[in-house]
């Protein structure tokens, strides 16, 4: 399976209706909007970031999905995939030779009322101290239904 999206805002747009990228749904490699714009600041003497989402946007997914067999009767999928994308201020800003790419592998139980899937996100660059969260380089998601 495959996907690629491409967005871009022009004007003032409230964060509610910004792009936002990162979790189980989009680059598997960051956690939930975590591909995102955001602002950091002390709050009652915690350090938060705070994504507040861009106007420009690029989202792709390249997913291997193999059979194993079943459990219970519902088949059961082994999952290889390639994520890769960014969200910058504007769209002008967006370099597609500077993409945030995460690789990983998934579990998917096809039930009756969705795929329940597990995935775990390995990323493969921009884990510096300026990129969305510095250092890290696993994002473990869990969901219902498939990611695209």
């Amino acid at each position: 399976a495959a996907r690629a999206r491409y967005g871009a805002i022009y004007g003032s747009v409230p964060p509610t209706e910004r792009f936002y990228a990162g979790g189980a749904t989009s680059n598997r490699g960051f956690s939930e909007r975590d591909l995102s714009p955001s602002v950091t600041g002390v709050v009652l003497g915690n350090t938060m970031t705070v994504p507040y989402g861009g106007a420009g946007m690029i989202d792709s997914s390249l997913e291997a999905r193999l059979k194993e067999g079943a459990i219970h009767k519902m088949p059961l999928e082994e999952v290889a995939f390639l994520d890769g994308g960014d969200v910058t201020q504007t769209p002008e800003e967006l370099k597609i030779t500077d993409l945030c790419w995460a690789v990983g592998a998934g579990l998917r139980l096809l039930t009756v009322v969705g795929a329940a899937r597990v995935d775990v996100g390995y990323r493969l660059n921009r884990t510096g101290p300026d990129d969305p969260e510095p250092g890290s380089r696993w994002a473990f998601h869990i969901g219902l239904g498939e990611a695209f």
